[in-house]
């Protein structure tokens, strides 16, 4: 007797992204103002593509932010070894950032490498308080849920 003869996939299942972390880093630091921040993370998967929400609360703004420092750990003596470090060149994605979302292309993430991205004129929202985020990485620059690779929601 056979019972079954095929299993239906319903969805995957994304690693979450390690170590991430988001530091406000000022100078301005009230609610409504322009400022800059530190997103730094372990990628698990590989990929390309980096996009960041933020959900809550709303009126965070990533329109005119910009990037100030790009850094990802190096992985051998020819780009810096025993714990220096090497910028690459990453670049924001403008068809995808737009109000409260910011993406950032041509990343070439690599599992268990560190990276840290510093931005600059990010608006803060009016209401003030813990921002609630969600970063998904993708492969490729096509943000579609078949190239999803890592993710955290509402971090």
């Amino acid at each position: 007797i056979i019972l079954s003869s095929e299993v239906y996939q319903s969805w995957d299942i994304l690693p979450q992204l390690l170590d991430l972390e988001i530091h406000l880093l000022g100078p301005y630091l009230s609610a409504g103002s322009r400022s800059s921040i530190k997103i730094s993370f372990v990628p698990v998967s590989s990929a390309d593509t980096l996009d960041v929400e933020a959900l809550f609360p709303p009126g965070t703004a990533f329109d005119r932010a910009s990037i100030s420092h790009a850094h990802r750990d190096p992985v051998d003596e020819e780009e810096g070894g025993g714990g220096g470090g090497a910028d690459w060149g990453l670049s924001i994605l403008a068809s995808h950032t737009i109000a409260a979302k910011i993406a950032f292309t041509d990343m070439n993430l690599e599992p268990g490498r560190r990276v840290e991205i510093t931005l600059e004129n990010v608006k803060l929202a009016s209401m003030g308080g813990q921002t609630i985020f969600t970063f998904t990485t993708y492969a490729g620059s096509d943000i579609s849920m078949g190239n999803m690779r890592d993710e955290k929601v509402a971090f």
